[in-house]
C-alpha cells in the first residue's frame, strides 16, 4: 500500500514539475503612480508594451520583447501600439467618485520628444508609458479606482502627495488592486461649482501589505494557467529541502540564502549594481541545477562549502528578485517596498519548506528514493532553463 502511494506521488510530482511554464522571472503587474491635484487627478502607468497588444496579452507562450523591440517599431506600427494601449487602459482601467464614473484623457509621454524616449528599465524591458488625467466631479465624494483585467494581471499603485513630481514625490501609500475590484484610494473631494478649484483632503495610510504580496506571489502565486510564477526559484528551496530534511542544516542554508539575497536585491534597487538580466536568468538556473545534481553525491550532512555556494547562489537569486522589484519601481522612492517585498518572499518559502515537511512526515521511510528522484527531476528541468535562457 504504501509502495503505491510513493509511486503515485512520484508521479504527481513528475506530472507537476514538467507541465507547469517554465518561464522565468517576468513583470505581470501593471504599476501606476497617482498624482492627487486641487482640480483633478494626474495618473502614471507603466506597462508592458507588448501586453498591450491583443496578439501577445493573455498568450504565455510567447515570450515578451525587449526595449529594442519597441525601438525598432514602424511609425504605423507605434500608432497601432498607441491605439491598442488605449483600448487596453481604459477597458481595464476606472476611476470613480462614490461609484460615479470619472472620465479621462490618455497621453503616450514618451512619444513628445525625437526621437522617442522610452523608459529604461533594468531588465531592459519594452516598458510603455500612459499618462492619464482626470477632474473631479462638482458633487464630491470619494474617489476610488477600480481594474479589470481579463487575463489576471494586477495593479500595484503608488498614490503621491498632492503636487508631487514624479522624480522626486513623496509617497503617501501603496496599494494593490486585484483583478475585478475597485478600491478607495483616500481622496475626499468637498462639492464645488464648476469653474472652481476642489477642495480635497488626503487619508495619510501606507499599506505596506501590498509589497508583502508581490514579494510572496512572486513565489508562491499562480498564474492563469494555474502554474507557479516564481517555479524556479521554487525549486531551489526543493532542492535544499532534499538535501537534508532536518531543522537544523535546512536553518543554516536558509540563512545564508536570504542574507544573500537580501544583500544584492537592496544594492540592485540603489544602483549600486548593474549586471545583464539574461546571464543572471542563466545563472539562477545552474545553482538550481548545481544543488540538484550535488544532493545525488554529498553525504555529509552540511558540508561547510556548501554554505559557502548557497551564499553565491543566494546572491543570484537577489539580482533576480531585483529586477522584478525595478520593474515594479521605476522611480525607486522608498525603502518600505524593499523591506515589504524581502519578507514576502520569505513568507513564501516558509509556505513551500512547510509543505516539504508535510509531505515528509508521510513518506520519510522512503525518502531516498524521494530524494534521490526529484533532485534528477530538478536538475532535468533546470538544465532545460539554462538552454533555452541562453538560446533566448
Amino acid at each position: 500500500m504504501q509502495n503505491r502511494l510513493l509511486q503515485k506521488s512520484l508521479a504527481l510530482i513528475t506530472a507537476l514539475i514538467f507541465t507547469i511554464t517554465a518561464q522565468g522571472h517576468s513583470v505581470d503587474q501593471i504599476y501606476m503612480e497617482l498624482f492627487p491635484e486641487e482640480q483633478g487627478f494626474r495618473a502614471l502607468v507603466y506597462a508592458d508594451a507588448a501586453y498591450c497588444l491583443p496578439e501577445y496579452r493573455g498568450d504565455t507562450g510567447k515570450k515578451a520583447p525587449n526595449r529594442d523591440w519597441l525601438l525598432s517599431r514602424t511609425e504605423s506600427e507605434h500608432a497601432s501600439l498607441r491605439k491598442e494601449a488605449e483600448l487596453f487602459i481604459r477597458g481595464a482601467l476606472g476611476f470613480m467618485q462614490d461609484e460615479v464614473g470619472i472620465d479621462y484623457a490618455v497621453n503616450f509621454p514618451d512619444y513628445q520628444n525625437e526621437p522617442y524616449e522610452f523608459h529604461k528599465s533594468l531588465l531592459s524591458k519594452a516598458i510603455l508609458r500612459i499618462e492619464i488625467e482626470g477632474r473631479y466631479l462638482p458633487a464630491g465624494g470619494s474617489l476610488q479606482a477600480s481594474w479589470l483585467d481579463e487575463f489576471g494581471a494586477n495593479l500595484l499603485m503608488y498614490i503621491m502627495r498632492p503636487g508631487a513630481v514624479e522624480e522626486e514625490g513623496s509617497l503617501l501609500q501603496i496599494d494593490w488592486v486585484e483583478g475585478g475590484n475597485e478600491m478607495d484610494v483616500g481622496v475626499q473631494v468637498y462639492p464645488f461649482e464648476l469653474g472652481g478649484e476642489a477642495k480635497v483632503e488626503i487619508e495619510q495610510k501606507r499599506s505596506w501589505l501590498s509589497f508583502v504580496k508581490v514579494g510572496y506571489q512572486h513565489i508562491a502565486g499562480l498564474d492563469e494557467k494555474g502554474g507557479f510564477k516564481g517555479l524556479d526559484h521554487i525549486l531551489f528551496v526543493i532542492g535544499l529541502f532534499l538535501f537534508s530534511p532536518t531543522w537544523r542544516p535546512l536553518l543554516h542554508q536558509s540563512l545564508a540564502f536570504t542574507l544573500a539575497h537580501s544583500v544584492t536585491l537592496a544594492l540592485s534597487l540603489m544602483g549600486v549594481l548593474a549586471f545583464s538580466g539574461k546571464w543572471v536568468e542563466v545563472l539562477i538556473a545552474l545553482s538550481i541545477v548545481y544543488v540538484a545534481v550535488e544532493n545525488l553525491w554529498l553525504k555529509d550532512e552540511l558540508a561547510k562549502h556548501r554554505l559557502g555556494i548557497i551564499f553565491g547562489f543566494g546572491l543570484l537569486h537577489g539580482l533576480g528578485f531585483g529586477s522584478v522589484l525595478q520593474e515594479l519601481l521605476p522611480s525607486g522612492k522608498s525603502l518600505l517596498p524593499i523591506v515589504c517585498f524581502n519578507l514576502g518572499v520569505e513568507t513564501g518559502q516558509i509556505v513551500i519548506l512547510a509543505i516539504c515537511f508535510a509531505a515528509f512526515w508521510w513518506f520519510r521511510d522512503r525518502f531516498k528514493w524521494i530524494r534521490i528522484s526529484g533532485s534528477v527531476m530538478i536538475a532535468l528541468l533546470a538544465s532545460y532553463w539554462v538552454v533555452e535562457r541562453i538560446m533566448g
